[in-house]
């Protein structure tokens, strides 16, 4: 319980850390995805993780549990942006 204890202090959440945070109440449970939404500033963290890592979308889709699908498409939208 002690590896929560960062997360339940701080005031606000990221989606990344709330995401965290029921992987480690839940011992990685079953995940489901489809009541899943992250804010911008978790998307560029993950699209920034794959980025210095030079992950594929198949192995960053792995490490955060989502679709493949899902990061082309934040890939494209964040293309748009610039």
């Amino acid at each position: 319980m002690s590896s929560c204890r960062n997360y339940l202090e701080k005031k606000k959440l990221s989606s990344l850390e709330v995401i965290t945070l029921n992987r480690i109440l839940f011992h990685g449970g079953k995940v489901r995805n489809e009541h899943k939404s992250y804010d911008d500033e978790s998307i560029a963290k993950i699209l920034e993780y794959q980025r210095k890592n030079k992950m594929t979308n198949i192995a960053v889709a792995s490490v955060f549990k989502l679709s493949r699908n899902t990061l082309a498409a934040w890939k494209k939208i964040k293309r748009l942006d610039k």
